[in-house]
């Protein structure tokens, strides 16, 4: 679509999913840190202050106006 916004949700990808359920638990929350080893993988890429927010927002509604 040419006008459009188009929310994709890449973890949720059948593969990662499929993946993620064969890591232990453990590594997945560790001292009370959600997606522990997602974090620590993206680490050398990604900022701090990025993938250690607080303020998440979610997308906004504003196409259910539009129509």
């Amino acid at each position: 679509m040419m006008n459009s916004v188009e929310s994709r949700v890449p973890l949720l990808d059948h593969r990662i999913v499929e993946f993620s359920a064969t890591i232990p638990q453990e590594l997945k929350i560790k001292n009370y840190t959600l997606k522990y080893i997602f974090k620590q993988t993206i680490k050398k890429w990604i900022p701090t202050e990025i993938y250690n927010r607080k303020d998440k927002k979610r997308l906004s509604n504003t196409h259910k106006r539009m129509v």
